[in-house]
């Protein structure tokens, strides 16, 4: 957990123009597609770090931690560049436009509050999302890259990793 970031100034990751000609020329990794969760490694882990309760991990565990149930569509706007991404899991679902700038936006979370921000940009092929509570007691970074036609998304709290891997439906 982290605290003191005012106004998530620290969130700030600059794109140069280069990285978004690179992206609209098509040399940037493209995550359009549906997803399907097929596997997910140490999120027990992970949600007991995120402060989840232990009766919702019991819970969480039981189903899996959404393995088959929880569903991404995501479509890249190369002209934009933005990325909308749809989550649908058996908690509820999702809807976030993305602009890819490094800029903070508001994050809608499954109970539908905003209470987070979302900055995200690119790192090579990878997207890196960092999210801050807007209490700033909690920051957790977000890598997602394809990798053997899989798309894997690493999340870290405070030195806690927990990787999901998707496959395209």
């Amino acid at each position: 957990a982290q605290g003191g970031l005012v106004g998530h100034s620290l969130l700030t990751v600059p794109v140069s123009d280069n990285r978004l000609s690179a992206f609209k020329a098509g040399s940037m990794t493209d995550f359009t597609g549906n997803w399907i969760l097929e596997k997910c490694d140490n999120m027990e882990a992970f949600v007991a770090k995120d402060g989840m309760s232990w009766p919702k991990r019991k819970v969480a565990s039981a189903m899996g931690f959404g393995v088959g149930k929880h569903k991404v569509d995501i479509t890249m706007s190369p002209g934009g560049p933005t990325m909308d991404v749809q989550e649908t899991t058996p908690f509820g679902q999702t809807d976030n436009k993305l602009a890819l700038d490094g800029k903070p936006q508001d994050l809608v979370v499954m109970s539908g509050d905003t209470t987070a921000t979302m900055a995200t940009s690119w790192e090579g092929a990878e997207l890196v999302h960092v999210v801050v509570t807007k209490n700033g007691e909690t920051t957790v970074t977000m890598r997602r890259k394809l990798e053997g036609g899989q798309m894997v998304v690493s999340l870290t709290n405070d030195g806690v990793t927990a990787t999901r891997f998707f496959k395209k439906q």
